[in-house]
């Protein structure tokens, strides 16, 4: 059962979209310098997504139940290390129409964010992990201990400095990031034996821009709009239950075998629950910063979601973007951002 009806997902995923085409903008212009930067000024648009100054807590736009925030999002500079290999977490949150119901259901995604400089030949994006091969090879087998709960949404997301609306072969997707699921880049990986080592998650040596461009050739990409609608649609991934403090998975039993720990040196088994929590009235945001610095998380998401502020909030963003500047986009370049989601 979706989370959201179709028009309301695609809302949803527009809003999104145009926040992740600004952030891509920011970057060809030089006023975002990094992947944690991009991570975070994303995760800050979303927080405010009418901005700041027309709307520091838009409860008009987006739903604000009692003791429930509408959107938490947040960074961390964080030094943990990434047990699941990922930057980012994404979790949509459905409450229950019974007011006097705690039964809360979530749709949870979780991303890698690169900046794999592609318009540059040759650029070396990925680097070396402590053990001296590639670490982004590391990072998809941590990944892969993920794979093993379905209803989990797992993609990586390459950041491009083009010009937004720019087409080209190496950035197939003009108005944004370029988003692949996990499965695509460890399938890519696994039929490349110089790239794939899985017990350990290393490699013979580090990606390269034609080993990039390899794998976009060989998948199916996506707009980061497309993996919301998605995931909001529940045409990817499957509702977790939860209550209104979190939700809580278990990793399968053999997928042990993919967290390589750097510091032992070994394998380590993770037999504990993975439990994510959310604000409410007894959780604050140091629940949510202990969680991230215990995974080893930089970003994270949540979005309460309801329709009819979907729409409210949609509405308004629309009206907002007509006196909002997008670098020297001309019109028409604006309205396809608005349009597309695929």
């Amino acid at each position: 059962m979706p989370f959201l009806s179709p028009a309301a997902a695609k809302e949803l995923a527009e809003l999104v979209q145009y926040h992740d085409a600004v952030c891509r903008h920011d970057l060809h212009q030089g006023l975002i310098t990094s992947e944690r930067d991009y991570v975070s000024n994303l995760a800050t648009h979303l927080r405010y997504p009418l901005g700041s100054l027309i709307n520091t807590m838009p409860a008009s736009a987006i739903p604000k139940p009692a003791y429930h925030p509408p959107i938490t999002s947040l960074t961390l500079p964080t030094s943990s290390e990434q047990l699941f290999g990922c930057d980012g977490i994404i979790v949509l949150i459905a409450p229950p129409k019974d007011e006097n119901s705690d039964a809360y259901l979530y749709k949870v995604g979780m991303f890698e964010a690169k900046w794999p400089r592609i318009s540059k030949p040759n650029y070396p994006w990925d680097k070396k992990s402590y053990h001296g091969h590639s670490h982004f090879s590391y990072q998809l087998a941590r990944q892969h201990a993920l794979a093993s709960v379905e209803k989990v949404v797992l993609w990586e997301m390459f950041f491009s400095e083009e010009a937004v609306g720019n087409i080209s072969g190496d950035t197939p997707f003009p108005w944004g990031s370029t988003c692949i699921w996990h499965k695509d880049a460890w399938n890519h990986m696994l039929s490349n034996i110089n790239l794939a080592h899985v017990k350990q998650g290393s490699a013979a040596r580090q990606w390269t821009s034609a080993d990039l461009r390899a794998l976009i050739a060989a998948s199916t990409v996506h707009s980061l709009a497309s993996v919301i609608e998605g995931m909001a649609s529940c045409n990817i991934g499957e509702p977790i239950e939860g209550n209104s403090g979190g939700l809580s998975f278990q990793l399968a039993p053999n997928a042990a075998q993919f967290l390589f720990n750097s510091e032992e040196g070994k394998t380590s088994p993770l037999t504990e629950p993975i439990n994510i929590p959310v604000l409410n009235r007894n959780n604050d945001l140091t629940e949510i910063q202990n969680f991230m610095r215990k995974y080893g998380f930089r970003s994270y998401t949540s979005i309460m979601l309801d329709e009819e502020a979907i729409r409210a909030a949609m509405s308004e963003a629309k009206q907002a973007r007509m006196t909002a500047m997008i670098g020297r986009l001309d019109k028409d370049a604006e309205n396809q951002i608005n349009n597309v989601t695929n």
